[in-house]
């Protein structure tokens, strides 16, 4: 019981992980599309 609740943690851990990078690859994107915009104008 106490292995399954460990493995269950770490994957959350991996996953909230994972949205974190997604996020960051996601608000830099933006950051990059503005700079392109503006670079346009």
């Amino acid at each position: 019981m106490i292995t399954r609740w460990e493995e269950n943690l770490e994957d959350r851990r991996l996953i909230k992980h994972a949205l974190a990078l997604y996020s960051d690859v996601e608000a830099a994107r933006e950051q990059m599309m503005d700079v392109a915009d503006r670079a346009i104008r």
